[in-house]
């Protein structure tokens, strides 16, 4: 599987992720991540623009 990095796709456990170790497909040191949050207010539901129904 290692020998065809770019030919498929791979299948990575979610306990993976948050090793919190330097370690393939990891996501960094704990003391080290970032998050970024996207908001788009174009497409943000308001009470103006979302249509409630009552039966």
């Amino acid at each position: 599987m290692n020998d065809k990095p770019c030919a498929y796709n791979r299948k990575v456990k979610l306990s993976v992720f948050s090793k919190g170790v330097k370690y393939p497909y990891a996501l960094e040191e704990i003391e080290k991540r970032e998050a970024v949050i996207l908001f788009n207010t174009a497409t943000r539901k308001t009470a103006e623009r979302t249509i409630e129904y009552f039966l």
